[in-house]
């Protein structure tokens, strides 16, 4: 009598080490997934050990042992064939080369724990649903186009090709500071004006390294000691 089969989920298309439990089994038993025999590892009356097929389909498979003296059970339903994700689309299409866009992924499938890659290299994901993950784009040397990757936790995976443009940052550009004065003692605050000052990085006054904040379209810095 067949009582579970382990794992209860597998990818589609995978070949997978699978435990049958359960009670009577005997030494010579055989073993048909979804209808196809399968090789099998005897262990003892309650445990046989197998090698579960790469199977297509989605769905419910049974699961059927046969001992000897052709005394048979069938578990239906063992086991689920699970079907790798499905990613449709990526929002926004585009972003700054200096990292930082949080991109929504949806589609179908996605799990708990599942990973997503932009242009090759690992990205903070976050998932909400099984429609919906959020991932933070990296940040990347070259601009241009690259393909996003959804990967499961059980290795099943979806690509976009093309779904995601880095952007070239523009350099900054000042066109004005107020006040233009300050003491020597630093501490000064100093609004700067300018364009292109989003992908800021790091702001220096006569080569020493200033702190800084851009907010609500102003730019502003405090002068350190001199």
């Amino acid at each position: 009598r067949i009582v579970t089969v382990t794992p209860s989920c597998v990818p589609r298309g995978r070949e997978q080490a699978g435990v049958i439990s359960g009670d009577g089994f005997a030494e010579g038993c055989s073993v048909r997934v979804a209808g196809e025999p399968v090789v099998t590892r005897f262990v003892s009356p309650s445990r046989i050990e197998v090698s579960l097929p790469a199977l297509d389909g989605v769905g419910a498979i049974d699961v059927e042992v046969t001992n000897p003296d052709m005394q048979s059970h069938r578990l239906e339903g063992a086991f689920e064939l699970q079907a790798p994700p499905r990613l449709a689309t990526v929002q926004p299409p585009q972003g700054s080369d200096a990292g930082g866009e949080v991109l929504t992924l949806s589609g179908l499938g996605f799990e708990r724990r599942c990973k997503v890659s932009i242009g090759g290299f690992p990205a903070k994901t976050t998932w909400e649903a099984e429609t919906t993950v959020r991932a933070v784009a990296p940040p990347r040397a070259l601009a241009g186009p690259v393909d996003v990757v959804l990967t499961n936790p059980d290795g099943q995976s979806a690509a976009l090709a093309c779904a995601f443009t880095y952007v070239a940052r523009r350099a900054p550009v000042i066109t004005g500071i107020d006040p233009k004065t300050g003491p020597t003692t630093g501490g000064t605050g100093v609004l700067l004006r300018g364009e292109h000052l989003d992908a800021v990085t790091d702001v220096r006054v006569g080569g020493e390294r200033a702190a800084f904040k851009h907010r609500d379209g102003e730019f502003a810095f405090v002068t350190p000691p001199r």
